[in-house]
């Protein structure tokens, strides 16, 4: 069973991040891409919208098999 606390505490946690992002982007970007470095594909990001679209279509297509990495670029382009 799923407390109600417990979801009010995402809830809240989810403004707190909204709250950032809208009135804070550079930090919360310097610090979302600090964390997740790694992961960010800045050529996909950099190339314009058809290649975001491409890219999500080529993951798309993985379906299941696709790596955890493809996913959360998947979830990232998704923020943006």
């Amino acid at each position: 069973m799923f407390p109600k606390a417990h979801a009010v505490a995402y809830v809240m946690m989810a403004f707190r991040i909204a709250y950032f992002k809208v009135y804070y982007p550079r930090e919360f970007y310097a610090s979302f891409f600090s964390i997740r470095a790694e992961d960010f594909e800045a050529e996909t990001m950099l190339g314009g919208i058809d290649n975001i679209s491409g890219r999500i279509q080529e993951i798309n297509r993985m379906g299941f098999k696709a790596p955890q990495k493809e996913k959360l670029n998947y979830q990232e382009s998704l923020l943006f």
